[in-house]
């Protein structure tokens, strides 16, 4: 693959950290709600996902050459 296909699945990692970061800033404003607090872990969960796959792609295709 190309690099700036390698480029765009980086830079999709480093949005998804953004959002990780977001998240965990978040959290602790959420107070004693457990739903609004289980809310921001499956959302937190769903950026650690993306990033896993973002990462392991740019991986492979780097790899791949």
């Amino acid at each position: 693959m190309t690099s700036s296909y390698v480029s765009e699945r980086l830079a999709e990692a480093a949005r998804a950290l953004d959002e990780i970061d977001r998240l965990l800033r978040l959290a602790p404003s959420q107070g004693g709600e457990a739903t609004r607090m289980h809310a921001v872990i499956y959302r937190l969960m769903d950026a650690i996902r993306s990033l896993s796959e973002a990462i392991e792609e740019a991986a492979r295709h780097r790899y791949d050459r």
